[in-house]
């Protein structure tokens, strides 16, 4: 979750068993993609568990023809919505509570100019969520917009700002016991690169700046640097790795984070993607996290 740990990440991803009867012309062209996936994050005092549903919906038919199927919306420079629900649950060791429970809506925008591919985007998030006992509830909203450009028919360079704000409430007075406040900015790149007719690489960079305050006037400030590449042996099959090196002021998100994910597209319909995290703290007191995520694909 952005507003209870920088280093959590919600996966929200695909499936409906039904959808692998999808109409045939999804062969070649799609207009909505459905995700549904869970992701199982572990720490030495922390269990997190995250489940999420959600369906893109774009604005004309999506061409999949001669392009890895998983970047086919990107190389067609695809306009769309998007509207989705997580819900999460994280269990505590030796804490004042058992577990904390979040969810909410998310609703986003991705529109691209036909006339010279600047693209335009726009999320917002609802969060609601409760600890057990139910001691204190939590009001968050997450908002962010980002800006970006083709600078060819296969690369994109994106600048993206996001405000996440959390208050904190006692259940028995419903006064306010604390607040967060997270700003980003993002610069990022990224580049679909075709070998042949059936294999392509992809390779992403960014950096971001992380300004965090809370309703002790604590303010840190931190910047995080991420590198991706991703291989496609084929227009259904990839498998990719990536680092992010996080550093600054708050010593509970500095560290290491990789991962290795793999996709396969089974029919081009449906795919399933499955990644592995590790999060490897700088500070000796900060725990380690790993986390796995599973997510499915539909097409129609």
């Amino acid at each position: 979750m952005p507003l209870l740990n920088q280093k959590r990440t919600l996966s929200v991803t695909l499936l409906s068993l039904s959808l692998l009867s999808a109409n045939s012309h999804a062969e070649q062209n799609y207009q909505t993609e459905l995700l549904v996936g869970y992701e199982k994050e572990d720490a030495d005092t922390s269990t997190d568990k995250t489940t999420g549903l959600s369906a893109e919906i774009y604005f004309s038919p999506v061409n999949t023809e001669s392009k890895p199927l998983a970047q086919a919306a990107f190389l067609d420079k695809s306009s769309s919505a998007t509207v989705g629900y997580f819900q999460s649950e994280t269990d505590l060791l030796n804490s004042t509570f058992n577990s904390i429970d979040q969810s909410g809506p998310l609703i986003s925008i991705n529109y691209i100019t036909e006339a010279n591919a600047f693209i335009f985007g726009a999320t917002y998030s609802k969060i609601d969520g409760d600890t057990n006992p139910n001691f204190v509830e939590i009001d968050g909203r997450l908002a962010g917009f980002s800006i970006g450009k083709y600078l060819n028919d296969s690369s994109v360079i994106n600048i993206i700002y996001k405000n996440s704000e959390a208050d904190y409430r006692d259940t028995a007075s419903n006064q306010t016991i604390a607040t967060l406040d997270i700003d980003s900015y993002e610069l990022s790149y990224n580049a679909v690169q075709s070998f042949d007719a059936a294999r392509y690489f992809r390779f992403s960079a960014g950096i971001e700046l992380i300004n965090k305050s809370d309703s002790s006037s604590v303010k840190e400030d931190n910047h995080e640097l991420e590198v991706l590449g991703e291989y496609y042996f084929s227009r259904m099959t990839s498998l990719g790795a990536s680092a992010a090196f996080n550093s600054g002021d708050d010593v509970s998100d500095e560290g290491t984070t990789l991962a290795i994910g793999f996709t396969h597209f089974f029919v081009p319909q449906f795919a399933l993607n499955i990644e592995l995290t590790k999060f490897n703290a700088d500070d000796n007191q900060t725990e380690d996290t790993d986390s796995i995520s599973v997510v499915a694909i539909a097409r129609f």
